[in-house]
């Protein structure tokens, strides 16, 4: 062991320079668990981009159940760093205000899910989380989306649900385009 690092097992620290680097495997060594709190305690985060991070990281765990991309995921982060710099959604928790913000971005990208699936699923009032998503479409300049239907997405989610086959498929997507523009 030299003068300048130190080493726990196979865990190593470098005392030679200014700050530390740690993985996450590192964090459950037994001494490194003491460094990790003082890094915590004394990095300095506002409370703003503290509630701006935990915002994200709610975002993501509503929408890790679709399995997202990265670029979904940026995507999400983007609209709700947009929305938390707007102050429009101060009062409003978390988990209405997450559940809203993916379903408008899962919308844009016309991904089939309904509101009440995705409410039910993080245990979320409907009805408040309808609320929310109108005033999130209105604040981002969008409110059409939230009335867009994606006829070949429905259309596989049902035969996907009916486990049909391809051929089944592909019918059931020339008979639903057709109705959609007849109607």
């Amino acid at each position: 062991m030299d003068g300048n690092r130190s080493t726990w097992g196979d865990k190593s620290r470098d005392r030679g320079h200014l700050g530390s680097f740690f993985q996450l495997s590192d964090s459950t060594h037994k001494h490194n668990k003491s460094l990790m709190r003082n890094l915590y305690r004394t990095a300095k985060f506002s409370r703003h981009d503290q509630s701006l991070n935990r915002g994200i990281t709610i975002c993501n765990m509503v929408l890790s159940y679709h399995m997202p991309t990265n670029s979904m995921r940026e995507r999400v982060a983007a609209h709700y760093r947009t929305l938390f710099r707007s102050h429009e959604l101060r009062g409003i928790d978390l988990e209405t205000r997450a559940v809203a913000v993916v379903f408008y971005s899962l919308r844009e990208c016309g991904v089939a899910v309904t509101l009440k699936d995705m409410a039910t699923q993080n245990q979320v009032s409907v009805k408040r989380a309808s609320k929310v998503l109108r005033k999130i479409a209105g604040i981002l300049g969008k409110p059409w989306l939230l009335h867009q239907i994606n006829t070949d997405s429905w259309t596989e989610v049902v035969c996907f649900r009916l486990d049909a086959d391809n051929s089944f498929l592909q019918d059931a997507r020339k008979i639903t385009h057709y109705m959609y523009i007849y109607l």
